[in-house]
């Protein structure tokens, strides 16, 4: 089934109209091809000192810089972009947070992570949602390096 993907200049309702019918909105060329290049070689210094994964899940060689914020400025007009917080105020309500931003390296033949959802909370079904994950593709999403797999209405 392909993929339907939105525009970068997508309104705050068009995005959230995805998120409802799929559980998830693909903008594609939302970042430049020059704030890629830019985003690309700052998380490439911050890798150079940092460690592969611990287990199988989170990858042996695969590396992940925690605290992304705390490391480069140069996601900050990303993670503040309207549309992005327009859309969280919208499926979160006005008091949202963001919080754990990861960079994320994922290395040679690792093990493609089991189908899960990154809301794991012990709350039950149904109920207002608690996570939007954002995700900046630095690259494109391949089988070969590990893109993340999405199933169309799975939040439904």
């Amino acid at each position: 089934m392909p993929i339907t993907t939105l525009a970068p200049t997508s309104s705050v309702e068009e995005v959230v109209a995805q998120l409802d019918r799929d559980g998830f909105a693909v903008l594609e060329g939302y970042l430049s091809p020059a704030d890629v290049a830019r985003k690309r070689d700052d998380l490439h210094r911050i890798l150079q000192s940092v460690q592969t994964g611990r287990n199988d899940f989170e990858g042996f060689a695969t590396q992940r810089i925690y605290a992304l914020f705390a490391k480069t400025r140069t996601f900050d007009e990303t993670a503040t972009d309207p549309l992005l917080l327009g859309v969280l105020e919208r499926v979160l309500g006005p008091s949202y947070q963001l919080s754990a931003p990861v960079g994320i390296s994922i290395g040679p033949n690792e093990t493609a992570q089991r189908l899960h959802r990154d809301e794991s909370l012990p709350i039950a079904r149904p109920h207002q949602e608690l996570v939007l994950n954002t995700m900046w593709a630095l690259d494109d999403f391949t089988l070969e390096n590990g893109a993340t797999r999405v199933i169309p209405g799975s939040n439904q």
